[in-house]
Parts: structure tokens; C-alpha cells; sequence
């Protein structure tokens, strides 16, 4: 539709695997090491796996075409088929002549291993490739593993491929396919190119097509078609057949990063666009709040801060000449003042207290007894706790401490009612 608009001789995003559009990035270089190897090597099968549409097929025609002539080569490009017709379809890829009453497995094998006997007399190199593998029955699988078993006394008549998808791999590590398994001598995994190579990549497609790939995808185009397509090829290609048909719409002469986007829409049926580039960040934001959550309610269990204890981190109270005033009710105490000799004197004095339900009391008593005095204040109503200060050798402010005091009789005519010494003071 739009070749003789942008000047190609043929479209340059076809999906089929044409050798030619074959771009070599750093990772499928590294696949076609693999390939090379299994053939000159003696061992017996190669695994080329990857996920749908990173070019194993494409990568593995390129390498048929570079083989001599005189290679034996079986391609089974549809292995969804018994373990007969798997042998049946290797023999007529072969060209193996088998008898018109030939029916069972072994005619097959004998007539199989005398052709690959007489190939590699003359030197001739057999090779089997099995594409979409993992479509394979372990029906199959054990039928390659026999076939693995054609050889002479110093090596293999026939070398496997199977190229197939990540799920391949794991189906070989099946306990009754580890004789399968074990003969693997390579293995090689196809990932998506990276950022700078799919740039690389589109221009390698339209410089073989004829086009001027130079001006006609824009950077932030490029840049977007990776996020798009996380350097899948053939997501690629289906993504810039789709953006050049937009272009040629509008009458564009360039691809542009909007008209990528309204592209992915109709190829892929939303904007990945914008999930590419906006779910990571609201993941990270999502992460980093959920941690911070998690240390403040950890903080909030452990720390005095989140118990409102606040006795530990306010300063304690200033000097005071005087002891503060309260007007609400009158409560009777008990000052009780050891000596150092041990002898026990008892006053009792009346003090003016506030007493608020379910709130704290502070008293502030003023003592000018002697250094290394317990005091023990006592209140005279019924169902008083006790509560004891030490006092050092010189005078000074004491520490303020928390000293409960719950009345537990109530009276008829009297409101209900709790005190709470917070803290004493004592002055020297």
C-alpha cells in the first residue's frame, strides 16, 4: 500500500522470516555461534529457545543458507505428529528410499541409518532441524532420543536442532525425558535486542527494502517503538508496518512519535504507550509508601513517641518558689519521713489538690530534710497507692516519674473520681 509512496520495492515489515532482513544484534550473533558449533562439533542436539517472535526461525534460515550444498538438511516445521510420523516425515525430508510395505518403526531406523551411513562416508553432513518444538508429544521426544542413537564407533550420524519457546526447556527437565535432557550439548536463549539496536535494526529493514531510512522514523519515534515492543522483532515489525500505513494516511512524509502511538492503539488494542512508561513510576511510588508504612508502624509499636509517654522526652519542671494554686476540692495526706537513723516520724498535713476524673496530679511538695531522705506521700482516702523518692546526696531537682494513684470506694453523694500522681517534686 504505501511502498511506492515512501519508495520501497517491497514492504520492509514483513512478518515472515526472510534471511535477508536477518539484523545481527550482539545477542543473535551469539545464536549463530551456537548454530555453527552444533553442526562441527560431535555431539548430538542444540536448543535455541526464546519467546514468541524474537527471531529463532528467521536466525535459523540464515544459517541454513550458508551451509554447502552438499548438507543434508531435514527441516519439520509442523511437529505436532506421532512418534511414527515424526520418523516417517525425517525419512521424506531425507529422501530415504523405504520400501511401499515398509510399516513399522524399525524399517524406518534401518533405512534411515544406512542413508546417514552413506552420508557421512562422503563426508556429507546430516542435519535435522525441528522447529516449534515444544509442540512435541514425549512420544517424539523419545523418538529423537533413538535417533540420537545412529552412529559409529567415534560419533553421531545426525545432529538436532530444535528451536522451540521457553516452555521447551522446561519440559525436557521432565524426570522421564532426562535421556533426552542429557544429550543436549548446547543451549541458547533469544531475548528482545536492546534500545540502541532496534534503532539499528528498523534502519537495517528499510536500507534492504530500497527506503531512506535515515529521515523517516523520527528518534523519539525509535525510542517509543522500543518501549512498545521491548526490542521483540517481530512485535517491531508488525508496530512499523502499522505506523507507516498511519503515515501514509495522513500523507506524513515522516513517522513521528504521536503518529507510534495511535499506531500501538490499533496493533496492540490499548496505548501501551503509556502503561511502558507510567506503571513502573506508580510501582516505585506504591513501593516506597508501602515501606514507609511499614517502618512507621514498626516505629509506632516500639517508640515511648507513639505510646504518648511524653514523661520521657519533656524536660523536667522548672524551680518552682511556690507550690501551685488549686481551688476544687481538698484531699488529706500522710508525710512520712525516714531518718537515717531508721526512727519514723509521721506528719500529716492538708493539701490543696485538683482532682479531675481520669486526669494526673502534679504535687509539688518542698522538703528541706536532710540528704539521703525517703519520702513516702500517702493519701489518707481509702484505696491510695504508694509512691517513694529517693533523694541523692546534694539537693537538687528530681527527675519527674509517673506514680498512679486510684481511689477504689466511691461515695454516694460524691462524683466518681480518680487521681493520678504524674510527678513530685522536691526542692532542697
Amino acid at each position: 500500500m504505501y511502498n511506492e509512496y515512501f519508495g520501497f520495492h517491497e514492504n520492509p515489515f514483513s512478518i515472515a522470516p526472510d534471511p535477508r532482513y536477518l539484523y545481527l544484534s550482539e545477542m543473535h550473533q551469539d545464536g549463530l555461534a551456537h548454530l555453527k558449533y552444533g553442526l562441527s562439533s560431535e555431539g548430538c542436539i542444540i536448543l535455541l529457545t526464546g519467546e514468541v517472535g524474537t527471531g529463532k526461525t528467521t536466525l535459523c534460515r540464515f544459517f541454513l543458507e550458508q551451509l554447502e550444498p552438499t548438507a543434508n538438511v531435514a527441516l519439520i516445521i509442523n511437529p505436532c505428529i506421532s512418534a511414527f510420523e515424526l520418523l516417517a516425515a525425517v525419512c521424506d525430508e531425507f529422501m530415504v528410499k523405504v520400501n511401499d510395505d515398509a510399516f513399522t518403526t524399525k524399517q524406518y531406523l534401518d533405512a534411515l541409518d544406512k542413508f546417514l551411513l552413506d552420508a557421512h562416508a562422503d563426508n556429507n553432513p546430516a542435519l535435522l532441524v525441528i522447529d516449534e518444538a515444544q509442540n512435541l508429544d514425549k512420544g517424539a521426544l523419545e523418538m529423537i532420543r533413538l535417533l540420537t542413537n545412529l552412529e559409529t564407533n567415534r560419533q553421531k550420524l545426525l545432529r538436532i536442532f530444535l528451536l522451540g519457546q521457553s516452555e521447551l526447556s522446561t519440559l525436557l527437565l521432565s524426570p522421564d525425558l532426562t535421556q533426552v535432557n542429557q544429550r543436549i550439548t548446547g543451549r541458547f536463549q533469544l531475548t528482545g535486542m536492546q534500545d540502541n539496536e532496534t534503532g539499528d535494526y528498523i534502519t537495517h529493514r528499510l536500507k534492504v527494502a530500497g527506503g531512506d531510512a535515515a529521515q523517516l522514523f523520527s528518534s523519539r519515534a525509535v525510542k517509543r517503538i522500543h518501549q512498545l515492543t521491548s526490542g521483540v522483532p517481530r512485535l517491531i515489525n508488525s508496530l512499523c508496518d502499522r505506523s507507516l500505513i498511519s503515515a501514509y494516511a495522513d500523507s506524513q512524509e515522516r513517522v513521528d512519535e504521536s503518529i507510534v502511538k495511535r499506531a500501538a492503539r490499533e496493533v496492540f488494542g490499548f496505548d501501551h504507550a503509556s502503561k511502558t512508561i507510567e506503571v513502573p513510576v506508580n510501582s516505585l511510588v506504591a513501593g516506597v509508601l508501602t515501606v514507609l508504612a511499614i517502618v512507621l508502624v514498626w516505629v509506632g509499636t516500639t517508640s515511648d513517641i507513639f505510646h504518648l509517654n511524653l514523661s520521657s522526652i519533656l524536660p523536667p519542671p522548672q524551680k518552682s518558689a511556690t507550690a501551685p494554686t488549686v481551688t476544687t476540692k481538698q484531699g488529706l495526706f500522710k508525710k512520712e519521713v525516714i531518718q537515717e537513723n531508721g526512727e519514723r516520724v509521721e506528719k500529716e498535713a492538708e493539701e490543696v489538690v485538683d482532682v479531675q476524673p481520669e486526669e494526673t496530679l502534679l504535687i509539688d511538695i518542698q522538703s528541706r530534710d536532710t540528704a539521703d531522705e525517703e519520702i513516702e506521700v500517702t493519701p489518707t482516702l481509702s484505696g491510695v497507692e504508694q509512691s517513694v523518692v529517693k533523694t541523692d546526696e546534694t539537693p537538687r531537682q528530681n527527675n519527674i516519674f509517673i506514680a498512679p494513684v486510684e481511689f477504689s470506694e466511691r461515695r454516694e453523694q460524691e462524683p466518681t473520681t480518680r487521681i493520678m500522681i504524674n510527678a513530685i517534686e522536691i526542692n532542697e
